[in-house]
């Protein structure tokens, strides 16, 4: 049944606290599945490691680790070092370990301003650029090709030597 143009789904949706999804929503979710994607499945906002620099672990002062949509709303991640007392676990890569190009796609889009965020189309490009600029490391790796090291074999490495 439709009131006034309006269908009783979307009225109902108007009357409550219910998220508003836009198109600039749609591009957020999709930079966070391409930044999954292209970081081994971790979570822009939900994977930060405790700064052990910061805390002791023997320390009974360690804050629980924040809510997800926490970070999201506040903006929040150890990506862009809003997340304070975490860091980027060893074994992801940094924005900095993709292409300028797609490092800065990534920042615009899930640390910047809604408006700025890139559409699916714009992604479509700069991912078939970013895939025509990479090389395969010896395990397999694909990395920027003007990098010296793979960093995913980087951080391999760290999380080996860290697990000992």
């Amino acid at each position: 049944m439709e009131i006034a143009g309006i269908s009783d789904f979307e009225s109902l949706a108007a009357s409550t606290n219910a998220p508003v999804f836009t198109p600039q929503t749609d591009d957020f979710g999709l930079a966070v599945h391409i930044f999954k994607m292209l970081n081994r499945g971790i979570h822009p906002y939900a994977s930060g490691e405790l700064d052990l620099d910061i805390f002791d672990l023997d320390d009974d002062d360690i804050p629980p680790a924040p809510l997800i949509n926490s970070c999201v709303c506040n903006g929040h991640s150890p990506f862009v070092g809003t997340l304070v007392g975490y860091v980027v676990p060893k074994y992801a890569l940094e924005l900095d370990d993709f292409s300028g190009t797609m490092g800065e796609a990534l920042r615009r889009s899930l640390y910047g301003r809604a408006e700025e965020r890139l559409d699916a189309r714009t992604w479509a490009r700069l991912l078939d650029r970013y895939l025509s600029e990479t090389v395969v490391c010896k395990r397999g790796h694909l990395h920027h090709s003007l990098q010296h090291e793979c960093p995913c074999c980087r951080g391999e490495r760290a999380l080996l030597t860290r697990l000992g």
